[in-house]
């Protein structure tokens, strides 16, 4: 039941985004839990190692704990060795547990944010291991670039 990875993002182009990032990286797949958000109350999974989580943003803060005690349950109940997002609210939160829980995170910033980091990505840069930017203009304290994604 153990994997090496948890890839979460929102579902859009934050999970696009993702599902190209580990396709690149040339993981087994069986070693990637994918989650996303629900995209509607009869979302359902699209394949076997993939999880679905409530969404949650700045207008909904209020749904965060729903999300913490979520993704709290996927990270005991898998193990991973990383937590991987391309971001949005969900991923930050994942972040912040991953950290508690002494977990490697990594986020990398949306390719969409050309001027300045997500208002999550700032926060993420103080908290995650890593963190990654897809402008190069954009490094700066404990933001790196790497390339881009699309």
């Amino acid at each position: 039941m153990s994997k090496k990875l948890i890839a979460i993002a929102s579902t859009g182009g934050h999970y696009v985004q993702l599902s190209r990032i580990m396709k690149q990286a040339n993981f087994d797949s069986n070693d990637i839990l994918y989650v996303r958000t629900k995209v509607n109350a009869n979302d359902t999974p699209s394949f076997e190692n993939e999880s679905l989580i409530e969404d949650v943003s700045r207008d909904t803060l209020i749904r965060s704990p729903i999300i913490a005690f979520q993704m709290l349950k996927l990270i005991l109940k898998h193990k991973p060795k990383w937590i991987i997002t391309t971001g949005a609210m969900p991923g930050l939160i994942s972040i912040v547990i991953g950290r508690l829980l002494l977990r490697k995170t990594m986020w990398v910033d949306s390719i969409a944010n050309t001027k300045q980091l997500s208002a999550s990505g700032r926060i993420a840069k103080k908290i995650a291991h890593k963190t990654l930017t897809q402008w190069p203009d954009l490094v700066g304290e404990n933001v790196q670039y790497k390339g881009r994604v699309i």
